[in-house]
């Protein structure tokens, strides 16, 4: 057999790839997450937010900010779609500053009043850079008042 011959003969006798079962799924594999919510208006105009758009409520216990990003209008609808509400720990996790007392910047984030590190309050990310995380919760104004996640 010369040269080529031989490469050609160990090249169709590579191993074939075993089959492998298809990928399935156990109910008990995964973790659901289960949250409670809590009602702490019936309208945000009840928070009492600061003017910078921002106030501290108790849910299930535990102290929590509450942002407000948009102003109302009076139209109840117009201001469902164009009004949002966020909720976030109530201390910054780096130095513990009451966040209430910060600002929320032109782009949505929530900055602490200590250091001005700032977070997402849609999901809580330190996009200021430092490496922190801050807590946050969902918040839904309903037809029937604005609710919150738990605290916990």
């Amino acid at each position: 057999m010369n040269d080529e011959a031989e490469k050609q003969a160990k090249l169709t006798q590579l191993p074939q790839r075993s089959k492998r079962s298809p990928l399935t799924f156990h109910p008990s594999s995964f973790i659901f997450h289960h949250s409670t919510m809590f009602k702490i208006a019936e309208h945000p105009n009840e928070l009492n937010f600061a003017t910078n758009g921002l106030a501290e409520v108790v849910v299930n216990g535990k102290k929590i900010c509450v942002g407000q990003v948009g102003t109302m209008s009076g139209n109840l609808e117009a201001d469902r779609l164009s009004v949002r509400l966020f909720a976030c720990a109530s201390a910054c996790p780096h130095a513990g500053a009451r966040m209430a007392n910060g600002q929320i910047d032109a782009l949505g984030n929530i900055i602490c009043p200590l250091h001005r590190y700032k977070f997402s309050l849609v999901n809580g990310r330190n996009v200021s850079g430092e490496g922190y995380h801050l807590k946050t919760w969902k918040v839904a104004w309903r037809e029937d008042g604005v609710w919150v996640e738990d605290g916990k």
